[in-house]
């Protein structure tokens, strides 16, 4: 038996033979075989990947025509798919058939049924909850419709809707208990009508397909499409006339002239019409033979250029009945038609009978181009089509051009033909390695981007990767006991609020193991967060909407950091980050928290704080930073805060705190006796400021060993003054008292957190506590820390968590946003202004580098004790690491320093033999002419030793001078006699004197020798150079070339960028790094 390609065109979709043919012509038929006659035929076919697909096809042929095919292929769709139609075409390619056509066109072979029904004799007329509905189709080919039904099974709720439906199999055999009697014979006749064993859907056509009909109605379960329609029931017989109606495509279609749209021909037996709205299914007369009556409802539209034929040909075969016959439509041309191009995303449970696993639901696209409202697929061999309009129809001619741009634009995306065919749409899908994410940034970008290029897209309702875009965002404040609130922060999406926080713990729970939340910090505003809300959807927020709330879910992270409400509990301490979330990004509708805002907004800008008159009894009159200090620290009093002054050296910290204290006695809140814990060399600054500034305090001062005769006094004072060494030996009496104020003065003493001094000064009971200090911070943010640990605990939160969250981020990693983050988050409780910028009075300082070359027998020590050294710490450095390695490290440079100051500090027997020092001779050459010049010279050094010798030099060149140490005893003495201008050298070491010191009569200040913290340096310089100072500052700071000392320098300007980096903005911090050691240790040039 011949075959030929129009035999099998009935037997599979239209996508399919599309498709087949596109693969048989571009060569994907590996082999095809042929077996008993051609009743069997095996094929090896190509697919779209890498895979090879075989089909094993039947074929059954009548005495002039193939009556079935079933070819079962191993590809996924498994049945009659397009490796089975090119399979077919090769074979029919190699096998050329006898042409033996009526005319050649799809509808053939309803025509020819149509001709052999006027040649058949005349027919008689055919005689738990959980249940079978059969649903009824229409599968509409170009030869013809077919009337279909599945099979699903169901359970009917309490209200008489139905479960979601699933496929099942049919079985008239089946056991299930939810099997009825009228079921197995419903079944039992659709296994009859089935042609196909590979997922088969049975047809209802002929008088078996009318018997069928009834029996599956009779049921009560039966349905038009799906169980949403109702269900059909028997109706009377109806009498109409046939004609010919338009479509759109100008294509006409046999209809019943009495009904309207929604009543639709079925092709059986005698024909039924089926109202889709009622459900009412019976009997249409059409008054011509009841077989022909049957063919012509399944025919299928005929194309205007087949009207002709179509019609001469009825005309001829049907002379003695009334057949109606199609109208040639009235046609223009328009070639000036775009397409629009049109993407559908869907989602779909791809049917399993019931007895197999259901597979993951199927995610795909359905394209096709939109012209004036026809859809016209990509494998559509249509050159040109015609579309209706208001009162004629129009010849449409394809832009294919523009069509290959737009599929070109489709593989861009990712999106290319599907293997699987869903629906009668063109399917796509993207690469299965990378389908979710690729989905989901076409829904975060791509569909935007094709939007604006003018593409339709449209999101069914049950696409998996929905993604929700919220519609307004709100904050829920809930204030809580003491000092604490719980936040609830969400967002409203069609109406319901949902609360984004368990959500944005689940999120960032779920970075573990793929990104960081380190990492989170570095990514862009724009980055994308999306968060699972449980039912299959999708919220998208940009990140910088919830920057803010996720930096404190990361500092406080637990995975039961909420409530069982899903709420953050907060301290007030925090209230200012309630005004951080509400942001030009992320606008928002508050409830509750109104005081806490407030709150919060004063913390962040002191603009609102109110303005305090200085008492009558502060014997100064206040700068106007002065007296904003003490509206500061009066503003911290009020809402009980701590807080750090950190004004520069020199600016007046002890006046504006003399004043505070004398507002809270004025206004007869201290009650108690106020504690100030300051190094010891400033116990006399402090009882002489408050002895000149506020006269009227009563001031104990507790210091050396007759202090204990005065405890019992302390609650007769205002003011107590005591020592950090003292601070711990006198713990227990401390304790014992409660104060108003505690106040630490050079605060930077309690830098280290496990001290004893800072342990102590944690557990004073006390109402407020204050810092001062001009460098809160020296060499890292740690020490910053534990004075917030003493101010307010917990503010900064652990240490632990600190120094994850802020220290390595800015230390190591030099990240500016941890380093903003942090500044914004202690900007209100810290008070810090320099000298630049508020005592525009205050004479110039001029800073000097005063550099001079090791030379001779110096020389070559330096270089024998820096290759020792060095290979030293290399040593330790390979071996235990930079951080295990600072007691070798240290020591070497300490020996290198030594070496550049004067050989005779160090300890070694080569070092004694070498007398000359180049800088000591520098600076002999500096001081009796700078002396003689009138100046006042204050001359630090870090080496006691290296003061003694100076002394010596000095001596010998019989200039007067006083000398402050650690061992000095009476620091009075040498502070008033150089005050006074009676000796015009003061030498200091640079710990014992380096700050709290007011040295106003010295124009000149020289540092012998550098130190790695600028901060004291700075410190040791502003004793001139400072509130009261009248005469420009000359700052000497002497270095020799290319050693040690000159890498200090350098790094002192990155000590420097560390601390900038918390006090300003746009600056970053940074470490000491294996380089920087490397450079240390470099040799002289």
């Amino acid at each position: 038996m011949n075959l030929t390609s129009k035999d099998i065109i009935s037997f599979f979709k239209p996508a399919y033979m599309q498709r087949g043919r596109v693969y048989f012509e571009q060569g994907m038929v590996v082999s095809t075989e042929k077996y008993h006659g051609g009743s069997l035929i095996k094929a090896t076919v190509k697919g779209a990947g890498k895979n090879n697909y075989t089909s094993n096809i039947q074929l059954e042929f009548s005495r002039k025509s193939v009556i079935d095919i079933q070819g079962n292929c191993s590809c996924p769709v498994a049945y009659n798919c397009k490796h089975v139609v090119a399979a077919l075409l090769d074979f029919i390619d190699k096998n050329p058939p006898v042409q033996n056509d009526m005319f050649g066109l799809p509808s053939d072979k309803w025509l020819y049924q149509l001709k052999s029904a006027q040649q058949q004799p005349a027919e008689s007329r055919p005689t738990s909850n959980e249940m079978i509905l059969y649903l009824l189709g229409m599968n509409h080919y170009d030869t013809g419709i077919q009337l279909y039904v599945k099979t699903v099974k169901t359970r009917q709720q309490k209200d008489g809707s139905f479960s979601e439906a699933i496929h099942y199999a049919i079985n008239p055999t089946s056991k299930a208990r939810f099997m009825r009697e009228d079921d197995k014979y419903a079944m039992l006749l659709l296994k009859s009508l089935m042609t196909g064993n590979a997922n088969p859907v049975p047809v209802l056509e002929g008088d078996a397909g009318s018997k069928a009909l009834k029996v599956l109605i009779d049921t009560g379960r039966c349905h038009w499409l799906n169980e949403e329609y109702p269900a059909l029931k028997h109706a009377d017989k109806v009498d109409s006339t046939l004609s010919w109606h338009f479509l759109q495509d100008a294509c006409q279609v046999i209809k019943a002239d009495v009904f309207d749209d929604d009543t639709i021909l079925l092709p059986v037996l005698p024909p039924c019409y089926l109202n889709s709205e009622t459900g009412a299914c019976g009997e249409l007369d059409c008054g011509l033979p009841k077989k022909i009556s049957s063919v012509l409802v399944a025919s299928p539209p005929v194309h205007p250029q087949n009207v002709d034929k179509i019609s001469e040909f009825l005309t001829e075969s049907f002379k003695d009945l009334e057949i109606p016959l199609p109208v040639e439509p009235d046609i223009i041309h328009n070639n000036q038609v775009p397409p629009t191009y049109c993407l559908k995303l869907l989602t779909e449970q791809l049917e399993t009978p019931h007895y197999v696993e259901a597979v993951e639901p199927f995610v795909y696209a359905e394209f096709h181009f939109d012209y004036n409202g026809i859809k016209i697929h990509p494998s559509d061999e249509r050159n040109e089509f015609i579309c209706k309009t208001d009162k004629e129809f129009e010849i449409i001619h394809r832009n294919p051009e523009l069509e290959q741009k737009a599929l070109e634009r489709l593989s861009e995306i990712g999106l290319h033909e599907a293997d699987l065919y869903v629906g009668y749409e063109e399917v796509m899908q993207l690469e299965p390695d990378q389908g979710i994410n690729t989905w989901i940034d076409f829904m975060l970008n791509q569909r935007f981007k094709l939007k604006s290029e003018g593409w339709s897209v449209n999101i069914t309702e049950g696409f998996a990767y929905h993604i929700d875009e919220a519609d307004e965002w709100y904050a829920d404040v809930e204030h809580g006991s003491n000092d604490w609130f719980k936040l609830e922060l969400g967002v409203d999406i069609d109406g319901k609020n949902i609360n984004l926080l368990p959500f944005l713990v689940n999120y960032l729970g779920s970075l573990k193991g793929t990104m960081g939340v380190s990492q989170l910090q570095q990514l862009p505003d724009d980055h994308p967060i999306l968060l699972e809300q449980g039912n299959g959807r999708l919220l998208h927020i940009p990140l910088i909407k919830v920057r803010h709330i996720l930096d404190t879910l990361i500092e406080l992270h637990d995975p039961n950091i909420l409530d069982q409400n899903g709420k953050l509990e907060l301290s007030r301490y925090q209230s200012n980050q309630l005004v951080a979330l509400d942001n030009q990004h992320t606008p928002l509708k508050w409830a509750g928290g109104e005081t806490l805002r407030k709150f919060g907004q004063q913390l962040q800008n002191f603009d609102g704080i109110r303005v305090v008159t200085p008492p009558a009894t502060l014997k100064a009159e206040l700068r106007d930073y002065q007296k904003e200090g003490l509206n500061w620290l009066q503003f911290l009093r009020k809402y009980e805060l701590g807080g750090i002054l950190a004004d520069d050296m020199g600016l007046g910290k002890t006046v504006q705190t003399l004043a505070h204290l004398l507002v809270e006695k004025k206004c007869q809140r201290a009650d108690l006796p106020s504690l100030v814990v300051a190094p010891t060399s400033l116990m006399v600054n402090w009882s002489r400021e408050a002895q000149r500034f506020a006269p009227s305090l009563k001031v104990l001062v507790l210091q050396g060993t007759e202090r204990k005769n005065k405890f019992h006094l302390i609650n007769d004072f205002d003011l107590v003054l005591t020592t950090y060494p003292l601070l711990s030996r006198d713990t227990n009496i401390l304790m014992d008292h409660h104060w108003h104020v505690v106040i630490l003065d050079e605060a930077q003493h309690i830098k280290n957190p496990k001290s004893k001094a800072a342990q102590t000064a944690r557990q004073l009971k006390t109402r407020h506590r204050l810092c001062l200090t001009g460098t809160p911070m020296e060499n890292h943010l740690g020490e910053l820390w534990s004075q917030f640990h003493f101010l307010m605990p917990g503010m900064l939160g652990d240490e632990k968590r600190f120094r994850r969250i802020f220290r390595t981020p800015i230390e190591k990693f030099q990240d500016a946003d941890r380093s903003k983050q942090l500044r914004h988050r202690t900007a209100p409780f810290m008070l810090r202004r320099h000298k630049s910028e508020v005592a525009k009075e205050l004479p110039p300082k001029t800073e000097i580098l005063s550099q001079v070359e090791l030379d001779g027998a110096q020389r070559d020590l330096y270089e024998t004790i820096r290759v020792s050294m060095h290979d030293r710490v290399k040593q330790a450095v390979q071996s235990t690491g930079i951080a295990r390695s600072q007691i070798i490290i240290l020591d070497a440079l300490l020996k290198l320093r030594q070496v550049c100051c004067h050989p005779q500090l160090l300890k070694l027997s080569s070092a004694k033999k070498v007398k000359h020092s180049a800088k000591l001779n520098q600076l002999m050459e500096m001081l009796p002419e700078m002396v003689e010049e009138g100046r006042r010279i204050l001359l630090f050094s870090q080496f006691t030793s290296m003061l003694a010798i100076i002394e010596d030099e000095i001596t010998q060149y019989k200039i007067p001078y006083v000398k402050l140490t650690g061992q000095t005893r009476d620091r009075a003495k040498p502070i008033d006699e150089f005050q006074s201008g009676k000796v015009p050298v003061f030498l200091i070491s640079l710990k014992a004197g380096g700050s709290g010191l007011n040295l106003t009569a010295a124009d000149t200040v020289i540092h012998y020798d550098p130190w790695w913290n600028p901060a004291a340096e700075n410190q040791a310089t502003d004793r001139a150079h400072r509130i009261g100072q009248d005469k420009p500052v000359f700052v000497y700071k002497m270095i020799t070339a290319g050693t040690v000392e000159e890498k200090i320098v350098e790094m002192q300007v990155k000590k420097q960028a560390l601390a900038d980096s918390l006090f300003s903005e746009g600056s970053k911090g940074s470490a000491i790094s294996s380089e920087d050691l490397q450079a240390l240790f470099e040799p002289l040039g």
